[in-house]
């Protein structure tokens, strides 16, 4: 009995052995490496370094929970580490999970990596400290409007601030503020018309856009 016993216990672990020795191995390819992603106005840059392994040919890249996706080819400059990137545009405000993939022609693949990327839009932009007009003063006698601005401070990433208005000729005029100017006076400006006032915003650690705040309408008086 105890030789049967040591029988069929040497026989299943042959059976193991074999099972897993016939077995093809499975390689994968070297994953994308140190993303980093950077929002834009509706788009994104996302940059990324490929290991050495030189039977990359191409990078995956999916998002919306792989409903969408780019195929970038992998070029190899150099023998070691290289960095690749994209700006992916056309995209919705807000931040989604995106994955990446190498693969090549033989059917071999990398292991996913994955990371958050934000693009900007006008939600966002509207909850940046922007400036504002801050106080108004029409003369009628010469048609002039004279406005005070709200003073800007280190660190609110304020670019500079635009002013959009119909003159009383009818010719659309379009003024664009420094950022340290304070006060300004529009000229041939008509009674009871209307401007536009915004602001631009650039976040140079964190962005690759130009970005704006929703405009916000002030009216001269009439008499």
């Amino acid at each position: 009995m105890g030789i049967f016993l040591l029988t069929t216990s040497c026989e299943n672990m042959n059976d193991l052995q074999s099972k897993y020795t016939n077995q093809k191995e499975e390689t994968y390819l070297g994953k994308v490496d140190s993303l980093k992603t950077y929002p834009g106005l509706k788009r994104a840059k996302i940059t990324w370094y490929i290991g050495a392994d030189p039977k990359i040919e191409q990078t995956i890249i999916y998002w919306n929970m792989r409903k969408d996706s780019i195929v970038r080819d992998f070029v190899r400059a150099t023998p070691g580490v290289q960095k690749d990137s994209i700006i992916v545009e056309n995209l919705t405000e807000g931040t989604q999970l995106y994955e990446f993939r190498n693969i090549n022609s033989k059917g071999n693949t990398s292991l996913y990596s994955s990371s958050s990327v934000t693009s900007w839009g006008e939600r966002f932009a509207n909850k940046l400290i922007a400036r504002s007009i801050t106080s108004q003063v029409y003369v009628f006698d010469s048609l002039k409007f004279k406005l005070s601005l709200s003073k800007t401070f280190s660190g609110d990433s304020v670019v500079y601030s635009q002013i959009r208005f119909t003159n009383s000729h009818g010719t659309e005029n379009n003024i664009r503020i420094n950022r340290t100017t304070n006060s300004l006076v529009l000229t041939d400006f008509p009674q009871g018309g209307e401007l536009q006032f915004r602001t631009a915003f650039f976040l140079p650690k964190l962005g690759i856009d130009t970005i704006f705040n929703a405009y916000k309408v002030y009216k001269a008086p009439t008499r």
